[in-house]
């Protein structure tokens, strides 16, 4: 999160919205950091430490199978099914940034210590019909 309140213009990227409480002449907080270019503020301090706890909801499927008295009247279907599922539908936290299942794969130890920023995973949907043919 140290990269939330450092400016590159080189290399401009999205920035979280606790970023906009930043130190200005206006808004004259001590509690959050001021914007600093092209430098990140590594200082020890406990103000980023997060408590990235969650719940989340990974998948919810439903699947709907038409009764066989139906299935007779078509007389070439065996079995039909409906069926839908979304995954990663939604996670509960009170952290601030986009993932707290963020991860650095290189470095086994600090990796799920250390916020790289990942990009939140996506919601995706999938629904299809399943037939069985006589």
């Amino acid at each position: 999160e140290g990269h939330q309140f450092s400016f590159n213009p080189s290399r401009p990227k999205n920035l979280l919205s606790l970023s906009l409480k930043r130190w200005t002449p206006e808004n004259k907080t001590n509690h959050y950091p001021k914007i600093k270019l092209n430098a990140v503020s590594y200082g020890m301090t406990d103000f980023w430490l997060h408590d990235a706890s969650y719940f989340k909801i990974q998948n919810i499927s439903l699947t709907y199978n038409f009764p066989q008295r139906l299935l007779k009247k078509i007389q070439i279907l065996n079995r039909a099914e409906l069926f839908e599922s979304i995954n990663n539908v939604y996670t509960f936290t009170s952290y601030p940034g986009p993932n707290p299942e963020s991860y650095d794969s290189s470095n086994r130890i600090a990796g799920a210590a250390i916020d790289y920023m990942a990009y939140p995973q996506t919601r995706t949907y999938n629904f299809g019909l399943r037939i069985s043919i006589k």
